[in-house]
């Protein structure tokens, strides 16, 4: 019986693969979450892009925020 296969991340998607219990697969980024038991591996040929989207409070005031949004308006045109 082979392990399911979790698409996506969740907390708990990695947790279930450092127990041995399924493989999942995650945004690259993750690899510096450094969980003991859990080997990356990079997909091989051509990988599909993926849509993400950013959540914020609509009423958000924070500069930081704000610059964020910014850069990804200007990397998404």
């Amino acid at each position: 019986i082979a392990p399911p296969v979790i698409e996506g991340y969740t907390p708990a998607a990695l947790n279930l693969v450092s127990l041995g219990v399924a493989v999942a697969l995650t945004p690259e980024s993750l690899e510096r979450v450094g969980l003991e038991g859990v080997v990356y591996r990079p997909l091989k040929g051509t990988v599909p892009e993926v849509q993400l989207a950013v959540a914020y409070r609509r009423d958000e005031a924070s500069p930081v925020v704000a610059t964020f949004l910014e850069l990804v308006r200007d990397d998404a045109a």
